[in-house]
Order: C-alpha cells, then sequence, then structure tokens
C-alpha cells in the first residue's frame, strides 16, 4: 500500500508532463532518436553486440547440451504414431485398449 502513492503520484506527474509536451516534442525525439539510429558507428555497435549476444547464446546452449543433441520430448499418451505394416498370415493388433491393460 506505501508504494502504491507515490506510483500513482509519480505516474500523474508523468501525464502532465507529457500532455504539456505536446506532439511537437514527441516528433523532434523520434527525429532525433531515428538520426541517431541510422549513423554508421551505433549500426556497427548494434551489430557487434547482435554477433555476441549469438556468440553467447551458442555457449549456453553447448554447455546445457554438451556435444549431445537436445532431447527429444517423450511421447504423448495417446497419441498416434506411425503403425508397422501388417504381418502376413495372421491378424495384427493396432492399438492398446484405453488404460493401456490387458485382460
Amino acid at each position: 500500500m506505501a508504494l502504491r502513492i507515490p506510483f500513482g503520484v509519480g505516474l500523474g506527474v508523468g501525464y502532465v508532463l507529457g500532455a504539456r509536451a505536446g506532439r511537437q516534442q514527441y516528433d523532434s525525439i523520434a527525429r532525433a532518436f531515428r538520426a541517431a539510429k541510422e549513423q554508421p558507428a551505433v549500426q556497427e555497435a548494434a551489430g557487434v553486440v547482435a554477433a555476441r549476444a549469438s556468440a553467447l547464446v551458442g555457449q549456453v546452449k553447448q554447455s546445457a547440451f554438451g556435444s549431445r543433441q537436445a532431447p527429444a520430448p517423450p511421447p504423448r499418451p495417446g497419441a498416434a504414431g506411425p503403425t508397422p505394416p501388417p504381418a502376413p498370415g495372421g491378424p495384427t493388433i493396432l492399438s492398446s485398449p484405453p488404460g493401456g491393460q490387458l485382460g
């Protein structure tokens, strides 16, 4: 409860200041952001960050799974998989009865 009042006051102050700034200030900030984003140095830094993040993800996967692949999920109960071809000369049981128990 003690944090709700300051949060509400801060929210109200932010709303009032934002409303006073208006659309012109928003457009000015958006233009400055777009201009900064298009700078070659910023694009280069973003590329470096993306490459390092990708390498870090690869390292985490390697340490979590080692050299093996991620384990396959277990089959869901009742999920139908591929059925083998029928054996020549006799009937084939295609599924087990409900509950998985016989007789």
